[in-house]
C-alpha cells in the first residue's frame, strides 16, 4: 500500500487586534515622510528661514526648499508663504511646530536610549574652533587627570556663533546633534535653556611681534593702517556689524581709510594669519590671552573694542547626568581661576 502525502500550506492569521494593529503601522509607514525631512520642517518653521534649517541641518537651502514642497505635496496643505527671500510659517505649520518637536525628542531619545548602554561616562562638548582650540584644548588634561573614568568628546562647529543666518538654539537641536553641553559666541539669548556666561569679549589688534621689526611704530589706532590688516569676514548676529570698522570708529578714527586686506571665513582663521605673519587681526580677549602670554602674538596698542558678544556655557535645563555636570562645573570653575 502506498502512502501519499499532501503538502498542506498551514496559514496563520493574526488575532483581530493583531490585524488592526499591522494595518495602523502599515498605513503609518505608507504616510509618514522621512525623518530628515521632519527635521528640515521643524527647523524652517521655528527659525522662519529655509538658510537658517540649512545652516543647522548642515544641508543646503535648495535641498530643505525641495523637502518641504515634497511635503506639501504629499499633504495637500501650504505650509509656508514665500515672499520674495523670506519665508513665513501657515497657520498649519505654527500650530504642528509644538507636536513636531515633541515627536523629534521622542524620537532622538529612544535612540540614546539604544546606545546608552556604552556612553554614560562619555560627555560631548562643542564650541567654535577658536574657544576649542585656544581655551578648552589647552585646558581639558586636567579635567582628564580629576575625572580618568569621564571620556570627553571634543567638536568644534562654526554653527555655535550667532550669525546672520544661524542664531537659534533649542534642546531639540542639542538633541538632535547628540551635544550635551555648547560653549557658545553670541549674545546669551537662549530661551529655554541653562546658560552660563564664561566672559565677554573685546577685539584688540594683535599679530606676529616679528611684523612690527621693519615697520613704523605703533602708539595711536590710526598708524594701524601702515600695516596688512587682516579681516574676519564672518557675519555675527550683531548691530553693527563687528568689523574693523567699527573698531577704528569706536576709537575715534574715521573707517574710510580702510583698505581690504586678507579675509578670512572666521576669527580662528584670521587669528592664525596673524600668528604666522600676514597682518593684524582684531583678537577675541581673552581667548588670544594664552598666545601673547607665550609670545606667539602681540598686542601692539591697547585700544580695544568691547562687544556686545560674550562666550556662554549652554545645556538643556533638565540635564542630570552626573559626567555633563561635573564637566559643567569645572569649565565655570576654571574660567574664574583664569579671570
Amino acid at each position: 500500500m502506498t502512502s501519499k502525502r499532501r503538502a498542506i500550506t498551514v496559514i496563520k492569521s493574526h488575532p483581530p487586534h493583531n490585524r488592526e494593529r499591522a494595518g495602523c503601522q502599515h498605513s503609518m509607514r505608507k504616510v509618514l515622510p522621512s525623518l530628515s525631512a521632519l527635521a528640515a520642517l521643524e527647523a524652517a518653521i521655528r527659525t522662519r528661514s529655509f538658510v537658517g534649517a540649512a545652516h543647522e541641518l548642515n544641508v543646503t537651502a535648495t535641498a530643505v526648499s525641495h523637502q518641504i514642497i515634497a511635503l506639501e505635496e504629499l499633504w495637500g496643505n501650504k505650509l509656508f508663504i514665500r515672499r520674495n527671500r523670506r519665508v513665513e510659517p501657515t497657520e498649519v505649520a505654527k500650530t504642528a511646530l509644538a507636536q513636531l518637536q515633541e515627536g523629534l525628542s521622542m524620537l532622538t531619545l529612544a535612540v540614546d536610549h539604544i546606545k546608552k548602554s556604552t556612553s554614560d561616562e562619555t560627555v560631548t562638548i562643542c564650541a567654535d574652533h577658536l574657544f576649542a582650540t585656544k581655551w578648552l584644548v589647552a585646558r581639558i588634561g586636567k579635567f582628564n587627570r580629576k575625572f580618568p573614568h569621564i571620556r570627553v568628546n571634543i567638536q568644534s562647529s562654526s554653527r555655535t556663533v550667532d550669525t546672520a543666518h544661524f542664531r537659534g538654539l533649542s534642546v531639540a537641536t542639542l538633541r538632535r546633534a547628540r551635544v550635551d553641553l555648547t560653549v557658545r559666541l553670541g549674545t546669551g539669548h537662549y530661551a529655554g535653556m541653562q546658560v552660563d556666561r564664561l566672559f565677554p569679549v573685546s577685539l584688540t589688534p594683535v599679530c606676529d611681534p616679528e611684523l612690527l621689526i621693519a615697520g613704523p611704530p605703533l602708539s595711536k589706532p590710526s598708524d594701524l593702517f601702515a600695516y596688512p590688516l587682516i579681516h574676519d569676514r564672518t557675519r555675527y548676529a550683531a548691530d553693527p556689524p563687528i568689523n574693523w570698522d567699527l573698531w577704528f570708529s569706536s576709537n575715534g578714527v574715521r573707517p574710510e581709510l580702510l583698505t581690504p586686506g586678507l579675509s578670512c571665513g572666521s576669527h580662528a582663521l584670521a587669528i592664525e594669519a596673524a600668528i604666522s605673519g600676514q597682518g593684524i587681526a582684531l583678537g577675541a580677549e581673552p581667548i588670544v590671552r594664552d598666545d601673547i602670554r607665550r609670545g606667539r602674538l602681540i598686542a601692539p596698542i591697547a585700544a580695544t573694542l568691547k562687544t556686545s558678544f560674550g562666550y556662554y556655557l549652554i545645556c538643556s535645563p533638565d540635564e542630570l547626568r552626573t559626567p555633563v555636570l561635573l564637566l559643567r562645573d569645572w569649565i565655570i570653575a576654571e574660567h574664574s581661576l583664569a579671570e
